[in-house]
């Protein structure tokens, strides 16, 4: 009996020890949304939680500091011995209060400069203040003694921010999501560092590869220029974090946090919308239409531009002359899936740009309606993209909707329209873009 006991004792002790071991190491992912770093008084980082339940975020923390000049770096928390970074380095290294949450679906907002600051910029309240002025919203708490201490921001340009886990026992930090702009100084690279945290033992734990800084993304301007105005804010569009690496690194389930192309899923220099989502993704990627022409007929194209200062990732964008008020078909009933947006069998076409496709700051592209050999044949270059599959060397738009190109569709020479609109696949509503 005495055996039996022991050994259910044992075996629950075990038990009790694996739950303590997965509720200290469970991490949820939560993304970075929104840094607004000018002006001074406005400055915030917004986060949310893409998840289907609520995350506490008492183990979570957010950061800018790590200064490779003075050796600071935030994932040093561990060691305990103030060299994580913070206010001494005008950096702030902040985790978030005991208990606090983020529900499913909710964006919060954390004031760098205190929430009455906050509020007179937005006329909102943030969620959190790092620096406190309100006796309402919380506050958030020193990583280390003298990590926030009153100070600590954003430099408008060549910064970084970082938000990570860390369950206060482990040897290392797990990322959670990461943002760079303006250059790559403050660029952070963990490959190969060894460390010992708090733990009892001596053993010390090696963090996985990371993207080397060279070949990380920068959001917004690559001149080291501000990120954005006044009021304006860099802001998360792509929320699905683009080609991110998924395994073999420091993040949840080995994601590397570092790969992810942050030129194409953060937008700059937008107006700030603190506490909810970004504006419209094509409000925020403007383009323009900039030539037409309709003939000849196997010279046939349509031109657009990027005036903005950023790549912008043309995977969702159409565009079309797929309109006929007699058949009656709309190029925005896209939407319904049902045939009726118009396309080859009316004499139409309607396109999607094909997936993965961008278009460069002050470029012009176009789109060959008649093949790229014939479109070489007139203008003796070849065209970005063609509608009709003559050249492998030169990307095919792809159908809006089955049939929506076929091997036909083109320009009038009178009595035409010519649309560019975007579509996320899911609204109710395409968005007009020129």
């Amino acid at each position: 009996m005495k055996v039996i006991d022991t050994v259910t004792r044992t075996s629950l002790t075990l038990v009790v020890i694996m739950l303590l071991t997965i509720t200290a190491t469970a991490q949820d992912k939560l993304l970075l949304s929104e840094v607004v770093v000018t002006p001074t008084f406005g400055e915030m980082v917004e986060i949310y939680n893409p998840g289907s339940g609520s995350v506490d975020l008492t183990n979570y923390y957010v950061t800018d500091a790590t200064s490779s000049f003075s050796s600071l770096y935030y994932y040093n928390i561990v060691l305990q011995n103030g060299t994580s970074g913070g206010a001494s380095s005008s950096d702030f290294h902040a985790r978030f209060p005991s208990g606090a949450t983020i529900a499913a679906g909710a964006y919060q907002t954390i004031a760098l400069n205190g929430a009455l600051n906050f509020n007179t910029t937005f006329g909102v309240d943030p969620t959190y203040e790092l620096i406190a002025t309100d006796g309402a919203i919380p506050d958030m708490l020193e990583a280390e003694s003298g990590s926030i201490n009153g100070s600590g921001g954003l430099s408008n340009n060549g910064e970084f921010v970082v938000l990570y886990y860390w369950d206060g026992a482990t040897d290392l930090v797990t990322d959670i999501d990461y943002v760079v702009w303006g250059d790559k100084n403050e660029a952070v690279d963990k490959s190969g560092v060894t460390i010992d945290g708090p733990d009892g033992g001596t053993e010390t734990s090696t963090y996985a590869n990371e993207t080397v800084i060279a070949d990380q993304a920068i959001t917004g301007p690559t001149d080291n220029s501000n990120l954005h105005v006044d009021d304006n804010s860099g802001q998360r569009i792509d929320f699905s974090e683009g080609t991110q690496t998924l395994t073999g690194s420091n993040g949840i389930s080995g994601a590397d946090e570092t790969s992810e192309n942050t030129n194409l899923t953060w937008q700059a220099d937008s107006a700030a919308t603190p506490n909810a989502g970004p504006q419209t993704i094509a409000s925020l990627q403007p383009l323009l239409l900039s030539e037409i022409v309709v003939t000849p007929t196997e010279g046939e194209f349509v031109e657009i531009y990027n005036p903005g200062t950023i790549i912008v990732d043309l995977t969702n964008y159409y565009v079309t002359d797929a309109t006929n008020q007699t058949t009656p078909l709309y190029y925005y009933n896209i939407v319904l899936g049902d045939g009726t947006s118009g396309g080859a069998s009316s004499s139409d076409f309607n396109a999607r740009f094909p997936s993965g496709a961008t278009i460069n700051p002050g470029e012009f592209q176009t789109i060959g309606l008649n093949g790229a050999l014939n479109f070489n044949t007139i203008f003796g270059v070849d065209p970005t993209y063609e509608l009709v599959a003559t050249d492998a060397g030169v990307p095919d738009m792809l159908e809006a909707e089955t049939g929506s190109i076929g091997a036909g569709g083109g320009l009038s020479n009178g009595d035409e329209v010519v649309i560019l609109y975007y579509w996320d696949g899911a609204s109710d509503l395409v968005q007009d873009i020129d």
